[in-house]
């Protein structure tokens, strides 16, 4: 096993989640992906450890998972 740690903004992790829908259909045109939901963090078996909130508002979290 190991740790990874995944800094990133997960989809309806943090409220704001109509300027995420808003933001949806632009996002791709410039590389980001703002509809990502934190189980896709866990679907490869790992497991979710501790999820920390980052500015601004919380809007990013730093996951740390184990595996």
């Amino acid at each position: 096993g190991g740790d990874i740690y995944v800094l990133n903004h997960f989809e309806g992790a943090s409220g704001f989640g109509l300027v995420e829908r808003l933001f949806a259909r632009y996002a791709s045109r410039v590389g980001f992906r703002s509809n990502l939901p934190l189980t896709a963090a866990t679907q490869a078996g790992a497991q979710v450890a501790d999820v920390e909130s980052f500015p601004p508002l919380g809007f990013f979290k730093l996951v740390h998972l184990r595996a």
